[in-house]
Parts: C-alpha cells; sequence; structure tokens
C-alpha cells in the first residue's frame, strides 16, 4: 500500500528529488572515498606482503566500487571508465591472490599427508 500510495504522488516526489539529488551526490562522493580507501588499504597489505588480508580488502573494494560505477556512468561517463579500468585491475589481482591462496594451502595439505603434520616429536 505505501507503494501504491508513492505512486499517486510522483509529483511531489519529484520536487524532493531534486533536494535528495543533492544529498545523494553527497552520499555517493562518501560511498566513492570509503570505496577508495579500501582499495588503498588492499593495495597497503599486498605491498606489506599480507596478501591474505590483501585479498579480503581487494574483494571488499570491488564490492564497494560496482554499484558506484553505474551510478557516476550516469553523470560522469569518463569518470565512470576511470574507476571501471581500476576496479578491474582489483578484481584482477585479487583474482592472482586468491591463486596463490589455493596453491598454497594445496601444498601445506601435501606437506601435511606426506609429512605427518610436521608434529617434530622427539622421544
Amino acid at each position: 500500500r505505501a507503494e501504491q500510495g508513492r505512486a499517486g504522488q510522483s509529483r511531489a516526489e519529484q520536487g524532493r528529488a531534486g533536494q535528495s539529488r543533492a544529498e545523494q551526490g553527497r552520499a555517493g562522493y562518501r560511498r566513492m572515498e570509503g570505496a577508495i580507501a579500501v582499495a588503498k588499504a588492499a593495495v597497503d597489505r599486498d605491498h606489506a606482503g599480507d596478501h591474505d588480508q590483501a585479498l579480503v580488502l581487494y574483494r571488499q573494494a570491488v564490492a564497494l566500487f560496482l554499484p558506484l560505477i553505474e551510478s557516476v556512468r550516469r553523470t560522469e561517463p569518463q569518470k565512470a571508465r576511470v574507476v571501471q579500468t581500476r576496479v578491474e585491475g582489483y578484481l584482477s589481482r585479487a583474482e592472482i591472490l586468491k591463486t596463490q591462496q589455493q596453491q598454497r594451502q594445496q601444498r601445506q595439505q601435501q606437506q601435511r599427508q606426506q609429512g605427518g603434520g610436521g608434529g617434530g616429536g622427539g622421544g
């Protein structure tokens, strides 16, 4: 019912939409800043060699950026292309880290199976 009532008030909503666009713009800017901060943290962790945490952060950054690209594309298509290119780079790096993580886990599992877990028991 609430949706039906809103549909009947489309002109009023249109009037409010103009006001809320500025608010939406500020909120979008804050979301973009947040996504950038997560991406920077991912790159920092990656450069520091903390690849597991970098993978988590790259995934978060991509998830934050994807909806923003669509909204930016409508108003600033060139900026959206730049962001999309960056996101593709983050996604590519995340895929590489994921593959490395899986390979590391497989090696560890093989070592446990071959060496009995590396227990180092002496006598």
